[in-house]
């Protein structure tokens, strides 16, 4: 993982995922600055996966385009030298995603959840906000009804996942 700060975020800092293998000489963590994953916005997402994303989703974008809390990775758009114009994170795994045919094309990937779940927006449903349900995925969710529906939106969901590592009280 390397630490990085988003240009404008104020105060905010995040953990931004590096590919395996991409270590600075010496400096095994920590990239120089012009190294770094460059996280990119909103409309690049869309671009790249074609699919709407809602108000919470670009909102986080804008303001972190990627995180990790307390082990908690949230997919974000950036891209990084190494890989060129390629657009990592939530593009690169909703464009791999497709290639399971069982994959729901209206699905955004935004999460592992570690056991083999695709954690996503569904974006074929949406609230008067035009917030799109987080549901998971795995290859056997057509057996079952379809992906579990965890929360009826992106912002609440993030809460609820970041909420986790704060201590009680």
């Amino acid at each position: 993982m390397v630490r990085g700060r988003r240009e404008g975020a104020g105060s905010e800092w995040c953990r931004i995922r590096r590919r395996p293998g991409a270590t600075a000489a010496g400096t095994p963590g920590h990239l120089p600055v012009d190294r770094r994953p460059r996280p990119c916005g909103p409309r690049t997402c869309r671009a790249g996966t074609r699919l709407p994303l809602p108000p919470s989703y670009r909102y986080f974008l804008a303001e972190l385009g990627s995180c990790e809390a307390d082990g908690t990775d949230f997919l974000g758009v950036y891209r990084t030298a190494a890989m060129g114009d390629t657009l990592l994170g939530t593009v690169e795994a909703t464009l791999d995603a497709r290639t399971d045919e069982r994959f729901p094309r209206e699905l955004l990937v935004i999460q592992y959840d570690g056991m083999g779940g695709l954690v996503s927006l569904d974006t074929a449903q949406h609230d008067a906000d035009g917030e799109h349900p987080v549901v998971v995925w795995d290859p056997g969710s057509g057996d079952r009804g379809g992906p579990e529906r965890l929360a009826d939106d992106f912002g609440s969901y993030a809460l609820r996942q970041c909420g986790r590592s704060l201590p009680d009280g």
